[in-house]
């Protein structure tokens, strides 16, 4: 066969599936939705954690915030001044326990830590007389990840030191 338009000889026709793939935009979302960017964000931000991780131990009262940085030793005790406790819960009022906990994360975080959240344990004091239910448990995670924190975990007990801490990061 002969190509009239070009004065050539027209090769087979070439199906789509022939073709060679077309290259990838950059930013192309993979099969998990996430862009390339963000998997190597992902990434760099746990060997950053690795080489340098940042642990809070969270302890709550009714209307009382007591958070340790475990790697340096420092703490930051902050009672509410627009009250988070009502009658039945130990946060009842999400967004003055998050304002409230995330002061404490800032001053406790130097400025470069913050790029890298820090893990959590969480710890209530107050009103776990029965145990803690599902609800309870997520305010808790929640109001510790919208203040800053990843991966947290809840601890009802006794006072944890600081290497008990580190072990339910670890579990967690």
């Amino acid at each position: 066969r002969h190509d009239r338009s070009r004065g050539c000889a027209a090769s087979a026709p070439v199906r789509v599936a022939d073709a060679a793939p077309a290259e990838p935009p950059r930013n192309r979302p993979g099969r998990s939705g996430a862009t390339r960017r963000q998997v190597a964000v992902t990434m760099m931000q746990g060997l950053l954690q690795r080489l340098n991780p940042n642990t809070l131990y969270v302890q709550v009262r009714a209307n009382e915030f007591i958070v340790k940085h475990i790697e340096s030793g420092r703490t930051c005790h902050r009672k509410a001044r627009v009250p988070f406790t009502s009658k039945r819960l130990l946060i009842g009022h999400f967004s003055a326990a998050q304002a409230l906990l995330r002061e404490c994360f800032r001053e406790l975080l130097e400025s470069t830590a913050r790029i890298i959240r820090p893990n959590a344990v969480i710890h209530p004091l107050e009103m776990v007389e029965d145990g803690l239910t599902d609800v309870e448990q997520r305010i808790l995670a929640e109001v510790v990840v919208r203040a800053g924190a990843q991966h947290p975990a809840i601890w009802v007990g006794n006072p944890l030191s600081d290497k008990a801490v580190r072990e339910k990061v670890r579990e967690k």
